[in-house]
């Protein structure tokens, strides 16, 4: 009897040892250690979204779990938690790519996701919400298989709750002529407080103008085209990139930026320029801040060269892509039937600082998903 529970027991411990990762106190956890990287403040629309970037530098020699490949798959994959009584919600969370490891996805030295919020309540624009993240996650060790318990971190990020003219149900109600007579539209942008959705709109609308010009039938507006071209619009000012081709894993094309976004079938087609934000003219000689008190000119300490309005910028985007026979092609192409436009602002240091724009267009002939 003594002999079988003494079996009994090795086959028990056999299968703990195979079955599971081995876990380790927290004595001498590297995990506590961990130094994770987050914005301390972020804008978001009132009602709408803001994106979250995390980084988790990971200790050397360890590794944490970013999926499971099977059911076989036993380690804590890295969670994000927001205390829903904020009214903020995450909807998404973009996972880093990984390496494989037998059943899991794992990644080392650093890992970086993408959290999506939003805002559930619409709150009041200019209030702030103190919200906390919960980031719970589980190192391993690279060398000897053991892993440690699962630890969670607290962090506070302070939502600033900004106002927005514009909504997507917006465009279901205007034209280009009631557009154009918005004061908003024709307000000038404020560099430190753009409303990103009404500049989408102006280049939306902008672009139908042109399509009315040569007879063809306005586009509509697809949210999921708008998703993409805002992502490679800010790619492109992030990564320091003007191209089609994007550094950015998994976005490197167009089709693979328009799949992420739930467009995989149809014609697809994308424009991309970049634009002054003031009402400068490239190549015209210009008073540098340095030399003028802070702004530029035509002339010594002469009248400030003026931002542009929203409506403004949108019609010098769209003069360079008419300008250009590609982009104007793809603009009066009657094999798309949706629009959806992005822009990303930056300042140039090559420049003087001069503040500047990258945009992009998503054509398309299919709708896509409406989050």
């Amino acid at each position: 009897m003594r002999l079988a529970r003494i079996f009994t027991f090795l086959i028990l411990l056999s299968f703990m040892f195979t079955g599971f990762p081995l876990t380790k106190p927290s004595i001498d956890d590297p995990t506590q250690n961990m130094e994770i990287q987050y914005p301390a403040s972020v804008p978001i629309q009132a009602g709408g979204n803001a994106e979250i970037q995390i980084k988790l530098k990971i200790p050397a020699g360890n590794y944490i779990f970013v999926e499971h490949l099977s059911d076989a798959g036993m380690g804590v994959l890295t969670s994000f938690h927001i205390d829903e009584s904020s009214g903020l919600k995450i909807t998404e969370v973009k996972k880093p790519a990984g390496v494989k490891q037998t059943n899991e996805i794992i990644v080392y030295d650093l890992a970086v996701y993408m959290l999506f919020i939003k805002d559930n309540k619409t709150h009041a624009p200019g209030s702030e919400i103190n919200a906390e993240i919960e980031i719970t996650t589980q190192l391993c060790s690279k060398n000897d298989g053991i892993c440690f318990l699962p630890h969670t971190f607290r962090k506070n990020v302070a939502f600033t709750i900004i106002d927005s003219s514009w909504s997507d149900k917006d465009y279901e109600n205007h034209t280009y002529d009631t557009f154009a007579e918005l004061p908003a539209a024709n307000k000038r942008i404020d560099f430190e407080n753009i409303d990103y959705p009404l500049l989408y709109a102006a280049i939306f609308f902008e672009t139908n103008r042109q399509r009315i010009r040569y007879k063809r039938k306005v586009f509509l507006h697809s949210p999921a085209l708008e998703k993409a071209a805002k992502g490679h619009s800010d790619d492109m000012v992030k990564y320091n990139f003007f191209s089609h081709t994007s550094p950015v894993k998994g976005k490197e094309t167009m089709t693979k930026r328009l799949a992420l976004a739930g467009i995989t079938s149809g014609y697809r087609g994308e424009n991309i320029a970049y634009s002054f934000g003031i009402e400068y003219k490239a190549g015209k000689s210009v008073y540098n801040p340095d030399q003028n008190n802070g702004y530029f000119s035509y002339s010594y300490k002469g009248d400030p060269i003026l931002n542009h309005t929203y409506l403004g910028l949108a019609k010098e985007v769209l003069n360079q892509w008419m300008n250009s026979p590609g982009h104007k092609a793809n603009i009066l192409d009657t094999k798309f039937t949706y629009l959806g436009t992005g822009a990303s602002h930056y300042k140039n240091p090559g420049f003087y600082n001069m503040d500047n724009f990258k945009c992009t267009q998503n054509f398309g002939s299919t709708k896509g998903p409406v989050e």
